[in-house]
């Protein structure tokens, strides 16, 4: 069924034009992106600047061959202690998000393999270093 309206002045082809009716369309409102999932994905972008940082520091340690406790050592305990937290709260967040209904998934989905991600790699880091 074709919910427009003729109109009396000629439209592109020579015939009547014809404009949708304002309740044309089904659903008004398109769904959103879920704020929930944004946030997933922030926090596994977060996670992974971590690592990233991590690995850096170890390695300008490692280069300077430098033995006991420096600055660069002292910077990865924050870097240590935020990266699991990161992971986890994004993986709340990301399963949280995957339950609301009339939200769209895109983020969702990010978040959660950004997230499963980093928890893998910490769970490897974790069995190979203890």
């Amino acid at each position: 069924m074709d919910q427009t309206t003729d109109i009396a002045s000629p439209g592109p082809a020579g015939g009547p034009r014809r404009e949708p009716l304002p309740y044309a369309h089904p659903h008004p409102e398109a769904p959103r992106h879920s704020g929930l999932g944004i946030a997933a994905t922030v926090l596994g972008c977060v996670g992974w600047v971590c690592v990233a940082g991590l690995y850096l520091l170890t390695a300008s340690v490692r280069a300077r061959q430098v033995q006991g406790m420096t600055n660069e050592a002292l910077g990865m305990i924050p870097l240590m202690c935020l990266t699991p937290l990161a992971a986890a709260a994004g993986l709340g967040l990301a399963f949280a998000a995957a339950s609301q209904r009339d939200r769209k998934r895109m983020f969702v989905t990010i978040g959660l393999a950004l997230n499963l991600g980093l928890a893998a790699l910490l769970a490897g880091w974790y069995l190979l270093f203890k």
